[in-house]
């Protein structure tokens, strides 16, 4: 390395003799460092790109980063209804598949909007319900959900659980022994399950309209809870508490709970499920509902009414 520092002068013969073989060996190579570090430059156009550009790094893009893959190419878009129902088998095809079929059909979820941004897919999941259903909806976090979920079987067909329903305020909880715990839809104020065949209703409210179901676990076993949101207090506060429960039945493949019962509050309100709207209840406990009003107009003798006398 060269440094700054006192030269001792040279001897008496290279004194006033001019530059000899080492002085011009010496200027020489300094003048060619600055070609040669130039001409071994990696990158050919350094010297046409900007100092605050860098440049790029080629190695880092091809082996760090995963190459983005859009899953629905040109081909899916020709697909016919049974060429995607197919494609559904494959687990690299399913997600354009499911696309397809959705576009094919007249269920239109809102989470699949035309065009379809690849970021908006990416949260999209698709789960087999049995070996001829699936289902597609929103990640919600939690493996065991879906959010506003499309029902897709084996020959294509795309449907809701509950063709009424609003799609956004539907959750699927998928099971994982449908044989001793079913699939269940939950919406406000109604719950489905499947049987690992079809869907049919299981439960649902009467009145008040404003509750809502919900599964929970104690001690690592099933049960429904029936939530109720109290009205708002002076400081404007609302409290979601379990106004019912309804136990699983494994034997009987339904649950165990009150046809009506109180409300936690207010004070004097009561809650009623619909029995004929709930053919998995079991009911059990809870207080006897009021008996409907007797209509005279509804029950009234029919003067033409043939009479054998």
């Amino acid at each position: 390395m060269w440094t700054s520092r006192s030269v001792t002068p040279a001897p008496s013969r290279y004194r006033g003799g001019g530059l000899k073989w080492l002085d011009r060996t010496f200027v020489v190579v300094c003048a060619l460092l600055p070609l040669l570090f130039a001409g071994c430059s990696s990158d050919p156009d350094a010297d046409q790109r900007p100092a605050s550009q860098p440049a790029e790094d080629t190695h880092a893009s091809t082996t760090k980063t995963k190459p983005v893959i859009n899953p629905f190419f040109d081909e899916s878009q020709t697909w016919t209804k049974e060429q995607a129902a197919a494609a559904l088998t494959e687990k690299e095809t399913r997600l354009s598949a499911v696309v397809r079929l959705i576009r094919l059909s007249e269920c239109l979820p809102p989470w699949a909007p035309e065009p379809l941004p690849l970021n908006v897919a990416a949260s999209w999941r698709i789960a087999k319900l049995a070996d001829s259903l699936w289902a597609a909806g929103l990640e919600t976090g939690n493996e065991k959900y879906l959010a506003a979920p499309v029902l897709i079987d084996a020959a294509g067909e795309v449907r809701r659980p509950l063709d009424d329903a609003t799609d956004l305020f539907v959750t699927l909880h998928l099971s994982n022994e449908v044989d001793f715990f079913p699939h269940l839809a939950f919406y406000p104020g109604q719950m489905l399950m499947f049987d690992g065949e079809q869907w049919t209703p299981a439960l649902a409210v009467t009145r008040p309209a404003d509750l809502r179901f919900e599964l929970r676990f104690e001690h690592d076993y099933p049960y429904i809870a029936l939530l109720w949101r109290t009205p708002a207090d002076e400081n404007g506060v609302r409290e979601t508490v379990e106004a019912g429960r309804y136990d699983w039945d494994p034997y009987e493949f339904a649950f165990s709970g009150p046809l009506c019962d109180k409300l936690p509050h207010p004070p004097g309100g009561q809650y009623e499920l619909d029995l004929d709207a709930s053919p998995a209840l079991i009911p059990v406990g809870g207080v006897i509902p009021e008996p409907p009003k007797f209509d005279e107009q509804k029950f009234a003798p029919d003067a033409n009414w043939p009479t054998p006398y």
